[in-house]
């Protein structure tokens, strides 16, 4: 006799089937596909959600993965409206739980910050892209291992959004910011991470020379030269 499954488990079922259909269809470039599979996950733990809040954080997830492909699609609006929810949920959860959300709502941040930036909404983008790596500061200072990934590319995004916002001593701090990050991550794996090391000295560098700190960015050229050589 098979045993009977719950609705509320045949739909989680479901819902992470999708996901998982989804991601396969976008890593075949089947875009529109991809993102009908995900809105189907979206829609399942949203019912689910409705009736148990211990859900809320499995739909937060579903929502993130819609948003990036609606961007892979090209609904830029749709896509961006659905990151705000995300950021919006996860707020509500840390309000509840820091310890257990705080990291996906940075995460959430550095995403929204993505999608305004792609809509040319630049200035805005700034904000949640600041508290962003404002949050990950604190959560790499608790715990670096499993955050360091997404505070390297919070700060990236950032200098992205302040250069364009034309907020270039900001933009350089935060560039010098990453660059000791990429140092730090460069001492203790230099295999994975000095090439992009060499990468972040160079553009310092340019922003150095940028803001007229020539002896600064002479130093900083000299140590991207001296370390590029050594990859050769």
């Amino acid at each position: 006799m098979v045993p009977s499954v719950s609705p509320e488990s045949a739909r989680l079922d479901y819902a992470s089937q999708q996901l998982d259909l989804s991601a396969g269809l976008s890593r075949s470039g089947r875009s529109e596909e991809a993102v009908a599979a995900a809105r189907n996950a979206v829609g399942a733990l949203r019912d689910l959600a409705r009736s148990n809040g211990a859900y809320t954080a499995d739909l937060a997830t579903a929502l993130n993965l819609l948003a990036v492909r609606l961007g892979e699609a090209g609904y830029q609006d749709e896509g961006l409206n659905t990151a705000q929810e995300v950021v919006s949920i996860r707020r509500d959860l840390v309000q509840s739980n820091p310890g257990a959300h705080a990291g996906e709502l940075a995460a959430s941040l550095t995403n929204l910050a993505g999608h305004l930036a792609g809509a040319g909404r630049n200035e805005e983008a700034s904000s949640p892209a600041q508290e962003s790596v404002t949050l990950y500061r604190r959560l790499i200072w608790e715990n670096p291992g499993p955050y360091t990934s997404g505070f390297a590319q919070a700060l990236n995004n950032l200098v992205i959004v302040l250069t364009r916002v034309e907020r270039l001593d900001e933009a350089l701090v935060a560039e010098q910011e990453m660059v000791e990050l990429y140092r730090s991550l460069a001492r203790h794996n230099p295999a994975a991470y000095s090439h992009r090391l060499s990468i972040e000295l160079i553009d310092l560098a340019k922003r150095l020379t940028n803001a007229e700190q020539n002896d600064e960015a002479l130093t900083v050229s000299q140590e991207a030269t001296a370390l590029l050589r050594s990859l050769v």
